[in-house]
């Protein structure tokens, strides 16, 4: 009885100084994770900040090419034909593509989520400002060899 005694002591000990490890080891954890979410946070501030600076510069720039005398030289016409071929473009390459990979995208489809409309979304949009630039950068390319013939 007595070495049984012994051996349950033992463990209990053994048990006990284990668990006051552990809870030491996670008081020193959190008291160093305190600075380390100061670290990431100040990271964190600093790229905010970053962008925010490179969005200024970027601001600033198109503000001097303005001043600078930089008119667009695509007629106004031209312009707005050229943003609406990209517009109805883009509605009908987003159809195609939303249908090609079967992504659910009507409220009856199987596997239909709102978060699908995000990327149908977001395909218009880089459709469409991509085949903007695209026919505005033809359009005036075609000017400029027109201009330059006539010369």
């Amino acid at each position: 009885m007595s070495k049984e005694r012994r051996a349950d002591g033992r463990r209990a000990r053994i048990g006990t100084v284990l668990l006051e490890g552990v809870q030491a080891f996670a008081g020193g954890g959190a008291l160093l994770s305190v600075p380390v979410a100061l670290a990431m946070g100040k990271v964190a501030l600093a790229m905010v900040m970053g962008l925010a600076g490179i969005g200024i510069c970027v601001r600033l720039a198109r503000h001097r090419r303005a001043a600078a005398g930089m008119a667009p030289d695509v007629p106004l016409g031209l312009r707005a034909g050229a943003t609406v071929a990209a517009a109805v473009l883009a509605v009908a390459e987003t159809a195609l593509l939303a249908e090609a990979t079967g992504l659910p995208v009507r409220y009856g489809q199987p596997g239909f989520a709102p978060s699908n409309w995000a990327w149908v979304l977001a395909a218009l949009a880089v459709l469409f400002w991509g085949q903007r630039k695209l026919l505005l950068g033809w359009a005036r390319g075609r000017r400029n060899a027109a201009a330059g013939a006539a010369r």
